[in-house]
């Protein structure tokens, strides 16, 4: 497109964008909109009446006419858009799967792993559990000893030893098992993740039943429901106002 299609096309061109030429269509009818607000808030005759509701027809189809420009101006990007889609959405699924299989290989080495983990846990522990054992009952002798000064020392330092073994056995209950990648040199670890299950529906909806969004999704609900074809005009738990609108 050379600079003459471009100033021709451009806002204000003789040959103008859709959006540019809906808008200046509209102006007529905005600024007699604008005119009748500020010469008259209420209708007075029935011409006026009449006249208005010619007027509020006029809008409507400037407003549909506007819209529909719109969707036909957004359908070839939206078209663009699918095509991008269908083309990367096969291989994309075709990766995610492969990555979850893969994955579930993964969990079932984590777990393992982890079994193996917690018995060398348990093992730690239990041989804390010697060590401070033996530690106390130095510490007892220690005292009865006639040689207490250095049956003290030794008695000390055998709950240090307890001690550290105790700390050991909590760092080793602390690690979470992991695989790094040889070449990407990425972690690849196992995550909790909590789910829910929901058991008791009352119970759940008295919890958060203060939560503002639980109270918007009621009330989309319960308008849902009065608006369609046959809904209630009353139930419990609302007050229903029927108001009318000029359409």
């Amino acid at each position: 497109m050379n600079t003459t299609d471009q100033d021709r096309t451009g806002i204000g061109g003789n040959n103008p964008p859709p959006a540019e030429v809906i808008a200046e269509r509209a102006t007529n009818l905005i600024d007699t909109a604008t005119r009748w607000l500020n010469e008259r808030q209420d209708i007075e005759t029935d011409d006026q009446a009449t006249a208005l509701a010619d007027f509020i027809k006029q809008i409507g189809v400037a407003r549909r006419s506007a819209d529909e420009s719109r969707r036909a101006e957004k359908l070839p990007h939206t078209a663009a858009g699918r095509a991008v889609d269908e083309a990367y959405h096969p291989t994309i699924k075709k990766l995610l799967l492969a990555e979850s299989l893969m994955k579930d290989s993964m969990s079932r080495w984590f777990q393992v792993k982890e079994a193996a983990q917690r018995e060398l846990v348990a093992a730690a522990q239990a041989e804390a559990r010697r060590q401070q054992a033996a530690a106390d009952e130095a510490a007892a002798a220690a005292k009865r000893s006639n040689d207490q000064i250095n049956a003290q020392v030794a008695a000390e330092a055998q709950a240090k030893a307890a001690d550290e073994a105790a700390k050991a056995a909590a760092r080793l209950a602390k690690d979470e098992p992991t695989v790094r990648g040889k070449f990407t040199d990425e972690k690849v670890v196992m995550k909790t993740v909590k789910t829910v299950e929901v058991t008791d529906w009352e119970e759940l909806y008295m919890r958060y039943s203060e939560n503002t969004r639980v109270k918007d999704i009621l009330r989309s609900l319960a308008e849902a429901e009065v608006r369609s074809k046959d809904g209630a005009n009353e139930f419990k738990g609302v007050t229903v106002t029927i108001t009318k609108e000029v359409r």
